[in-house]
């Protein structure tokens, strides 16, 4: 009997996951969330005054508003970056089939050049109606990583692989 019930079951959650779509992530939402994080960046790296407004839009948030605001953060946390990393190779072509306007794709692929968008991730070849939870929170997520990695520069005295070896290395 108790085959038959994990069987039932694994069924269940099998057709769940398949037919089970989550709703896409609303304007609302969205700016909730950025401004969570430009709050946090701001206090942290001391920057001024960031965009704060909560749009009261209950609409899904497009691909494209997702890359203006990760731009404006971007461009607001440039001057604390600590050193210019090598450039993240990328696809043009693949970028440019999956976003036609010509000034978010100047602003994807510099995004995309920094390491604050994943090259192939759903912001460059994504759907451009919406953006589902699991693709914002990855993107944000692959953003923030990558903030924190540009605007730190660990101390030598403390990180022993920075330090000189004395032996010319």
């Amino acid at each position: 009997m108790k085959p038959r019930l994990v069987s039932a079951l694994t069924l269940f959650a099998v057709s769940v996951g398949a037919f089970g779509q989550e709703p896409p992530v609303t304007v609302k939402e969205a700016d909730i969330v950025f401004n969570r994080i430009e709050t946090a960046m701001r206090t942290v790296l001391k920057l001024p005054k960031l965009k704060a407004e909560v749009r009261q839009v209950q609409r899904p948030i497009t691909k494209n508003e997702v890359i203006l605001r990760l731009d404006e953060m971007f461009e607001a946390i440039e001057p604390k970056f600590q050193y210019t990393p090598r450039p993240f190779k990328t696809n043009e072509e693949v970028l440019n089939r999956y976003n036609s306007d010509p000034e978010i794709r100047k602003k994807l692929l510099r995004l995309v050049k920094y390491g604050c968008v994943a090259p192939v991730g759903p912001l460059v070849v994504g759907s451009p109606d919406t953006v589902s939870m699991a693709d914002f929170g990855d993107a944000l997520g692959y953003f923030m990583s990558q903030m924190a990695f540009l605007t730190y520069y660990a101390d030598p005295k403390w990180a022993p692989n920075l330090q000189n070896s004395g032996d010319g290395a």
